[in-house]
C-alpha cells in the first residue's frame, strides 16, 4: 500500500489538474480514502480479484470509466497505470504533448493474424493461436501451476495438441481447457489487434470503448473466453473503428528483454540513463524494497527539483 500512496501523491503534486481513479482489489488488502489525506480528486473503485487469463482486467478498467461518468467526471485523456508504475518526467510535459497531439488514442495496436488467420503478427503464431483461436470454457485455476507441475502438464499438453486441433489444454498462466473457436466473430470484417495493455485514450476513444462494450455483449462474452483478453480487447475495438485515429506510440519504458519469461524487470538507479533516453513519461516496474533511491530521485525530477542525470549515472 505505501507504494500506491506514494505514486498517487507524486501524480497529484505534479499535475494538480488531474484526477486519480484507483481500481482496487479489496480482497488483497483494505485501501481507505483516508490513506490519501490532504489530496483532492482521488477516488477508489473496489473490484473483485483479477486474473490475467480472463476479462477481469478490461472489466476493472471499464468499471473505472463507468464510475467516472456516474459521478460526472469530465476528462480529456485517461492513462492506465499499475501500483508498480511511476512517472519519470514532469507531468506538465505529458499533458502538453497530449494537448498538441492530433490522435484519439495512443495504443499499441498490431494485427495478430494475417488475412488467412495465420502468423505474421505481434506474437509468434503458436502463442497467438493458443490464446485467441480457442474459447476457454473451463478454467480450473486462476494462477499458473508450480514449476514442477508446469513441466509435467506441459508434456501432456504437447502430446494432446499433436494428435488433434480441437481441444486446447493451456498451462501458460493457469490451468484451463478450451475448444476451437467456430463463432466467426473474429475475421476479415473484424480482425484481431493486440499489444501492450498500457494505453492513453482521449475522452472520445474511452467513451466509444464503453459504448461498444455495453452494446455488444456477445463480443464481450467471446473475448472473455479468450486467454489474456486484456492484450487484445481494447485494441481490437478501437482499431476497428474507422472514425478514430490511433497512434502506436508508447508512453511507457518497460524492460522485458532481460527476463526469460518476458516479465518486466525491476528498474533501479542503473536504468536511469536508458529511461531518460527512451523519452517515456512513465516506467515500470519499481520496487522500493530493492531500490528506493531511484524513486527518491524520480520524485525530484518529476516535481521539478532535479535536472539531468545524477553524476555517477552520466559517467557510467
Amino acid at each position: 500500500m505505501p507504494q500506491i500512496v506514494r505514486l498517487v501523491r507524486v501524480i497529484r503534486q505534479s499535475d494538480p489538474s488531474g484526477v486519480v481513479l484507483i481500481s482496487h482489489n479489496r480482497e488483497a488488502f483494505i485501501l481507505e480514502r483516508a490513506a490519501f489525506e490532504g489530496l483532492t480528486d482521488v477516488y477508489i473503485v473496489n473490484i473483485s480479484n483479477g486474473s490475467r487469463i480472463d476479462f477481469s482486467l478490461p472489466a476493472s478498467y471499464l468499471a473505472a470509466l463507468d464510475y467516472a461518468q456516474k459521478i460526472g467526471l469530465r476528462f480529456d485523456w485517461v492513462i492506465n497505470l499499475t501500483g508498480q508504475c511511476y512517472p519519470v518526467r514532469p507531468l506538465r510535459e505529458f499533458v502538453s504533448s497530449l494537448e498538441q497531439s492530433q490522435v484519439d488514442a495512443f495504443i499499441d495496436h498490431r494485427q495478430v493474424f494475417d488475412v488467412q488467420g495465420r502468423g505474421g503478427g505481434i506474437w509468434p503464431y503458436d502463442e497467438a493461436h493458443g490464446r485467441y483461436h480457442y474459447q476457454y470454457y473451463w478454467r480450473l485455476t486462476r494462477r499458473e501451476p508450480a514449476r514442477v507441475w508446469r513441466k509435467v502438464l506441459g508434456a501432456m499438453r504437447v502430446a494432446l495438441h499433436k494428435v488433434q486441433p480441437w481441444v486446447r489444454f493451456d498451462t501458460s498462466y493457469a490451468l484451463q481447457i478450451g475448444l476451437r473457436d467456430r463463432s466467426g466473430i473474429i475475421g476479415a470484417t473484424f480482425p484481431l489487434f493486440g499489444g501492450s495493455y498500457y494505453m492513453t485514450l482521449s475522452y472520445r476513444a474511452a467513451t466509444y470503448l464503453c459504448e461498444f462494450t455495453r452494446s455488444h455483449p456477445n463480443v464481450v462474452l467471446h473475448f472473455s473466453r479468450m486467454n489474456v483478453p486484456s492484450e487484445v480487447y481494447p485494441h481490437t475495438v478501437l482499431a476497428n473503428n474507422p472514425d478514430l485515429t490511433l497512434s502506436g506510440k508508447q508512453h511507457f519504458f518497460i524492460d522485458v528483454a532481460h527476463n526469460e519469461r518476458g516479465l518486466p524487470c525491476i528498474l533501479t538507479m542503473k536504468d536511469l540513463d536508458r529511461i531518460a533516453a527512451s523519452g517515456a513519461f512513465f516506467a515500470r516496474k519499481f520496487d522500493p524494497a530493492i531500490d528506493s533511491t531511484v524513486l527518491d530521485w524520480l520524485d525530484r525530477r518529476v516535481l521539478g527539483t532535479a535536472s539531468g542525470l545524477p553524476t555517477d549515472i552520466q559517467a557510467s
